[in-house]
């Protein structure tokens, strides 16, 4: 997936409401998906597959419902995405709006948190095994699998541990 997102244009009923995002917008690649932080509170989870996004969507909801997953602010949306560095390129993807949570990639240095020469992430999150077991015993309890469970794919909102990825590998 490419991290070079230049915009974005939500299409509807054949017309395109454009998605603004500053320049320094917070983008983070999945093996699946990529994440484009909207603002402090709303980030778009884009896919190259509308199937993997319904699926990924209707986990994330079934796990929202339970406490364990950000909120979801919209249903699964047809985009047209422009990429590129010296040269542009638009294609179609499909994505959802979903709430932001904390994770453990330093937004100041491009560090994770577990990297000792990090100064910024004093609020870090560290994902004990106490924590990992929390979560994968609430995905298990509602029929979701935990298989790609790492510190990646664990976020906070509040005082709230989420998982944050939803994709078919992961589940």
């Amino acid at each position: 997936m490419n991290k070079n997102i230049k915009a974005i244009k939500v299409i509807e009923n054949k017309k395109k409401i454009l998605i603004p995002f500053p320049k320094d917008t917070f983008i983070n690649n999945g093996c699946e998906t990529v994440f484009v932080q909207l603002n402090k509170t709303v980030g778009i989870k884009l896919f190259n597959n509308k199937d993997h996004a319904e699926r990924s969507l209707m986990r994330q909801r079934l796990a929202y419902t339970n406490n364990v997953a950000p909120r979801i602010y919209s249903n699964v949306l047809l985009l047209e995405v422009t990429t590129g560095v010296r040269k542009y390129k638009t294609c179609r993807m499909w994505g959802y709006k979903t709430q932001v949570a904390r994770v453990k990639k330093c937004e100041i240095c491009d560090t994770f948190s577990d990297d000792k020469h990090c100064k910024h992430c004093k609020d870090r999150i560290e994902l004990t095994r106490g924590i990992e077991m929390s979560i994968s015993k609430r995905l298990t309890n509602i029929g979701l699998s935990a298989g790609d469970l790492h510190d990646g794919n664990v976020g906070k909102i509040g005082n709230r541990y989420v998982m944050i990825d939803f994709g078919d590998l992961s589940s």
